[in-house]
């Protein structure tokens, strides 16, 4: 794991074989990120978030736990977020008139470009979410658990011991 590697801390709620599932709070970060809770379980709630990450430390339910996830995955993950989506609506901009052309459809140019840019879109946006299904059980962008981290200890209770006289 390199050194420049995201890391958030969490609580382990189940481990199963080399898997965990992570309880995290969710920080603005993820709110402001394209990649749509990949890295996240589907029945995550606003302000928490399941990650199923690789277990490499051995933890047990209850640990509390390092999460690291390199950020050229982080990146990689954003850039298809966004770009995918883009690229299909431009496509659909593109293709607009020769659809108009082939149809016959002249005078409705503008129209078929709007509409096929939004075919676009909504297109490139669920093959993106068919995209991070098929590649979230591969564990390409699978967060890796790093290291356990001791809970604090309690203080020590306060004894009220008499003074000596």
């Amino acid at each position: 794991m390199d050194n420049n590697a995201l890391l958030e801390e969490g609580r382990v709620l189940s481990a199963e074989g080399l898997l965990a599932t992570v309880r995290v709070e969710r920080h603005s970060s993820c709110a402001s990120c394209g990649v749509g809770c990949a890295c996240a379980e589907p029945e995550s709630g606003p302000k928490i978030m399941l990650v199923r990450a690789v277990n490499r430390v051995g933890a047990h339910e209850g640990d509390r736990v390092k999460i690291a996830l390199e950020p050229e995955k982080l990146v990689s993950m954003a850039a298809l977020a966004y770009l995918m989506p883009l690229v299909f609506l431009f496509l659909g901009a593109f293709f607009g008139p020769q659809v108009t052309a082939l149809f016959g459809w002249t005078p409705a140019v503008d129209l078929a470009r709007a509409l096929l840019s939004l075919v676009g879109l909504a297109f490139g946006v669920v093959l993106l979410k068919i995209i991070f299904m098929r590649v979230k059980p591969t564990g390409t962008f699978t967060p890796i658990l790093v290291e356990i981290l001791r809970d604090e200890q309690p203080p020590a209770p306060y004894l009220d011991v008499p003074h000596l006289s």
